[in-house]
């Protein structure tokens, strides 16, 4: 059994730590630029022949480390919800503020700091809800997987009239 997955070049990273998964990594994998499948496309093709389960959780892997439930929020809700904690900790800090006399913390620039922090986070959010692959179709996937194939075996010929 194999499945092969279509990965974008910027998420070629993410991909590798798919395969470094504990299951994943004792499969068969084998990785190959588009362009070297005569292929016009950026991405990067990953196959997998293993067992069933290892092929089900590489599935898994790919869908689900990049890709919300229906029920999470859209990248729009996150922006939204960052900024409403956002200016939340700001009326906070400005209200104990003028409790206080002085700034919560006693430095300026607290307010920049946390708005600092929540935009980084919402960067990883938005990055890690980006679906890191997507399994390719059973028609595509065969003739990738013929191409693949061709490639090893022509390779394995010439190792042969080298060493023959």
């Amino acid at each position: 059994m194999y499945a092969i997955f279509s990965v974008e070049k910027g998420d070629i990273g993410k991909a590798d730590e798919i395969l470094k998964d504990n299951i994943v990594s004792r499969q068969s994998i084998v990785i190959r630029d588009a362009s070297a499948l005569g292929i016009d496309s950026e991405d990067r093709y990953i196959l997998i022949e293993g067992n069933e389960d290892a092929i089900k959780r590489a599935e898994e892997l790919f869908k689900d480390t990049g890709k919300m439930s229906e029920k999470e929020a859209t990248n729009e809700e996150l922006h939204k919800e960052a900024e409403k904690k956002v200016s939340e900790e700001d009326v906070s800090n400005e209200e104990l503020s003028k409790e206080v006399g002085k700034n919560v913390s006693g430095e300026e620039g607290v307010a920049e700091e946390k708005i600092e922090e929540s935009a980084e986070e919402l960067e990883k959010a938005e990055k890690l809800f980006k679906e890191v692959g997507k399994k390719v179709s059973e028609e595509e996937a065969a003739k990738i997987y013929e191409k693949i194939k061709k490639e090893e075996e022509n390779a394995a010929e010439g190792v042969g009239f080298i060493f023959g």
